[in-house]
């Protein structure tokens, strides 16, 4: 009879520490939630978040550009339809292409970041 008393009164201490130790990582956890370091880190990850999004959507507005605008318009460069001469083009256009290609590579730049900063990233 003693033995089972043993082991059940080991088995309800073994629960009163796994209790008490998930209790104080809690109160940790909540603790660090509210600290200067935690509240910094969140409006760090939000800015680069938004930069994120701006980027995005800043290289999908030049390939809208490209698509929709300047290869259409280039495409009917010599038939009746032209509706811009080549230097027209050149000069309403510029160098849109090369800006796009460069944004493309800051973007990917900015994605690996935040992979790197957040692994569960999409």
């Amino acid at each position: 009879c003693g033995l089972d008393d043993d082991m059940a009164c080991k088995r309800v201490q073994s629960l009163i520490r796994g209790w008490l130790t998930r209790r104080k990582f809690r109160r940790m956890i909540q603790e660090y939630s509210k600290s200067k370091e935690s509240i910094q880190q969140r409006r760090r990850l939000k800015v680069i978040h938004e930069i994120y999004v701006s980027e995005l959507k800043y290289v999908s507005d030049l390939r809208c550009l490209i698509k929709v605008f300047l290869e259409p318009m280039q495409s009917l460069v010599g038939t009746s339809k032209q509706i811009a001469s080549d230097e027209e083009i050149r000069l309403i256009f510029s160098n849109v292409v090369d800006i796009h290609h460069l944004q493309e590579e800051v973007f990917a730049g900015i994605e690996k970041e935040m992979k790197s900063v957040n692994p569960d990233w999409h």
